[in-house]
This record gives C-alpha cells, structure tokens and sequence, in this order.
C-alpha cells in the first residue's frame, strides 16, 4: 500500500489513546500589545483553548505551545468525528498533562490566520484588519519576536487567573516560547519541558528560513503583501517555502528511499525532464494542498522572522559569543528544565538543547536532556510512546506537582 507522505509527517497511524473532550475554541481580547522594539498593537485577540479545572489558587496551571503554523487545537476534538489535536495523546486524564489534576490552556500565538479559518486558529496578525485603516495590516503589521509571544501569553493567563505554572511546554516553536517564558517570567512556572527546539537561532536555520521567505515574497502573487481581496494568492511560493521546510526538518526515514523506485511508466523521469519520481509528486501534491489550507502567507512570513530573531540573551547584557548570550538569559531562569531534541532532527539538531542544558548546568541550575530516539527527524516530537514516561517522571517531581 502506497502511504502518502503528507500523511507520513503528520500522524501516527493509530494514537495509543487521546483526550475523548469536546472542545471548543475561545477569544481573549489585550486591549494594547507593546512589543520589545516600542512599538503596539491594538487590539490583539488570542485565540485558546483550556482543559481540566483551575484551582481556587490558581497555581495548578500547564501552559502548552504550538510550532510554527500551528493552532490553538492541542487535544481533543471539536466534533465527534472531527480531527484531534496536536498532542492529544499527552494531554488529559492520566497523561503527562493530567487535566485531573492539572488546568492546561493552549493559546495560539500571534499571526495566527489561517486559509480555511480552521477553529483555533486567527490570533491577530497581518491578515487582521488594521481598526486605524479599514484594511488588513499585511506588512504593514509591527514586527515581533518570540519574547513578544510570551508576554502576551502572559496576559492570557492573568485573565483566567492562572498565578503560577506546573509547567510549560511546546513543540518547535513553542519550545522556544518556553524557554523565553522561563526566563522573561522566572518565577512564573516549576519546570519547562521544551521538545525539539533551542535557544537561539543558528546561521544554518536563518539561511533555511531565508529561502523560504524569498520563495513567498517573489511570488508575484505576493503583491507586497497586499493579495487579501485580490483573488490571488501567493501559492506557488508557499509551496516552496514547504517544500524546504519538509526537507530540512525530517527525518531519512520519512523519505522512505524505495519510494524512488517507482514511477509512472508513461511519464519515467528517465525519459523527460520534466517527470517525476513518486516521491516527488507526493511533495509537490502536498506542499500545494497546505499552501491553500494552512497558515497564512503573511502570518508565515511573520512568524519566521520571529524565529530567526530567536536570541534568550537580546537585551541582557553584552555578549561576543552565542554561548555567552545564551547564558545572559538562562541565568535568569529558576525552572527545572528537560530538553528533549529528536536524534535525526535536521534543523532543530541534539547539540543545540545539549548547549542548553550545559549552560544551565554550569550556572547551577537543574537540566536534563533526552534525546527522542527516532528515525523522524523534527516529526520524532510525534513519537509519543518515548516521550510519555520521561516527561511524566519529569514533571511528578517538580514542586508543584500533584500526587
């Protein structure tokens, strides 16, 4: 049986369990947004989503965070036969993020539109009407940073009520958050679980990045962001965009190298330029499919600029190398940390959270690092049956934790 590749990166074929909840997506309005580079944005709506009870003194909080292009959906299902969230089988009764125990809020970072208006998704971004103008920000929208995204997270919580964090945790992106929160907010959270992400952004990333945004940008469709209304859309662009996100990210096993050995015998790429492997097809098919359903195109842009100005130390003090930045920000922290990278990431390599937890450890402060064991590359942040026992040893001995 052929297995489509879009398929492959995405899921697991069959969850162990998952979260059995309905859910139903909210809206936190922050009536002004300051950004670290004195600008504002006003209003912003952060779209969340929360599951289990909050204490009475609120200090029984999870906080979960999303990659790149992702929702507010972490578990659960908004319908009976709708599909489940990102992390559904770590989230819920029993599981890692017990939400007997535990009050675990999702929200969904800025620039936060997406094509199909999936639920969970349209945190204020450029996609967002500009209330000064009329009309959508596009590239008009300030520039944010990943410290950004945490202070308004921040907010979120003071509006429920949530005075203190168990943990907090996050996929990629939302490892970056977590680390950025730990150290904006020291006494914010006991402990902080950041899954196949790092501290800062190494040349490598910032050149992948690069490509991607060139890709989207010289899409004539593009329009210099102004495309809302036009009927056009700078699909092609994101398309490639994915693309390079697909091959930098995964692992060699999700390329499935038999996989080239077939073809369409009428069309051999052996025969013609322009025919394809199997294989290539599968990417190009599902490169186009999330260019018009996920993430918005300018939101992408937005967001990948937030990664590649991805530094814990901006701000805090002088420093002339990455290590010395990065310790700028960790010596802030107060949190137990556990760093959990995927063998054959590509991208989000080990060694970036081993530098992590041995820059924590220098300073004296409690780190662990787990490698996940998985042929996966960044998608090993998928490989659940590894990841479950660590982090719920990890957080049962954390001092906020429930028995």
């Amino acid at each position: 049986m052929r297995v489509f590749l879009i398929a492959i990166i995405s899921s697991l074929a069959t969850p162990l369990f998952a979260y059995d909840g309905i859910v139903e997506p909210q809206t936190f309005t922050i009536a002004e947004l300051e950004l670290i580079n004195g600008k504002t944005i006003s209003p912003v709506s952060v779209v969340y989503q929360t599951y289990g009870t909050l204490d009475p003194d609120g200090r029984n909080g999870i906080l979960i965070l999303h990659g790149m292009g992702g929702t507010a959906h972490a578990a659960g299902r908004y319908t009976p036969d709708g599909s489940r969230g990102y992390w559904d089988e770590l989230i819920g009764p029993g599981k890692p993020f017990d939400t007997d125990k535990y009050f675990v809020i999702s929200p969904q970072a800025l620039a936060g539109g997406h094509r199909d208006n999936k639920p969970g998704s349209g945190t204020t971004g450029p996609h967002s009407v500009d209330p000064k103008t009329g009309q959508p920000y596009g590239v008009r929208f300030p520039v944010f940073t990943i410290r950004d995204m945490v202070v308004a997270h921040k907010k979120l919580l003071d509006h429920l009520g949530v005075r203190h964090l168990v943990v907090v945790s996050g996929i990629s992106m939302g490892g970056y958050q977590a680390l950025e929160l730990i150290t904006t907010y020291p006494k914010l959270a006991d402990g902080a679980i950041p899954v196949v992400a790092r501290g800062r952004s190494p040349a490598q990333h910032m050149a992948n990045h690069l490509v991607r945004r060139t890709a989207i940008m010289n899409d004539p469709d593009w329009q210099d962001g102004d495309y809302y209304g036009t009927d056009q859309y700078p699909s092609d662009g994101m398309a490639i965009a994915a693309l390079t996100s697909t091959a930098s990210y995964n692992g060699s096993a999700l390329w499935y190298e038999n996989n080239i050995l077939e073809y369409d015998v009428n069309r051999s790429p052996y025969d013609n330029f322009g025919n394809n492997f199997e294989m290539e097809e599968q990417l190009l098919d599902s490169a186009l499919t999330r260019s018009e359903t996920n993430i918005d195109a300018n939101c992408y842009l937005y967001q990948s600029r937030a990664l590649t100005t991805q530094n814990l130390g901006y701000d805090r003090g002088h420093a002339s190398t990455w290590r010395e930045a990065l310790a700028n920000g960790l010596r802030l922290s107060v949190a137990s940390v556990l760093m959990m990278p995927s063998r054959t990431d590509g991208s989000v390599q080990p060694r970036f959270a081993a530098e992590i937890v041995d820059i924590l450890q220098t300073l004296g402060k409690p780190a662990k690092l787990h490698v996940i064991d998985s042929e996966r590359g960044h998608s090993g942040s998928r490989d659940f049956y590894q990841m479950i026992p660590v982090m719920t040893e990890f957080i049962s001995g954390l001092p906020g934790a429930k028995q």
